[in-house]
């Protein structure tokens, strides 16, 4: 991460500015709803190890305020949203929000998936067909309504 933002910083005039998103890869509920035995609440920590495992962090989200620093940029400010996945959310705008993203999930899942978990999955590689079974059964978890699932953006 720090070589994108150092050249952003020598790219950049004094007064300049720069803003970043990230994903946390953790699936969290504030409500008791997601089983901390779910392989949804194992999703993130699953993914955190093979990014280590992987010499390629996933948890950017957590460190990219002080990797800013780091680099020299002063007056950071750092956000985070709770970014709901499904339509559970009363409010009309989160609602839609996470419709959106639960398509992203579902789209996405086996692309995630598939490198990180066959060449560093714990205790050891995966074949291709766990992972796909594996994304089937989180796909399934997904789709239950009754979990008031998100993640920090």
């Amino acid at each position: 991460m720090m070589v994108p933002l150092i050249t952003a910083l020598r790219n950049l005039k004094p007064g300049g500015w720069i803003e970043q998103v990230e994903l946390d890869v953790r699936v969290m509920s504030d409500d008791g709803t997601l089983p901390e035995d779910s392989l949804l609440a194992g999703w993130g920590p699953n993914f955190l190890g093979c990014g280590e495992r992987s010499g390629r962090p996933l948890n950017t989200q957590t460190t990219m305020r002080a990797a800013i620093e780091k680099a020299g940029f002063t007056d950071v400010h750092e956000k985070l949203y709770k970014c709901p996945i499904g339509a559970w959310p009363k409010d009309p705008q989160l609602k839609d929000a996470g419709a959106i993203n639960m398509e992203h999930w579902s789209s996405g899942l086996e692309g995630w998936a598939m490198w990180l978990l066959t060449k560093h999955g714990a205790p050891m590689p995966w074949s291709s067909d766990e992972v796909r079974v594996y994304v089937a059964k989180v796909r399934a978890e997904l789709r239950n309504p009754k979990l008031h699932i998100y993640h920090y953006t």
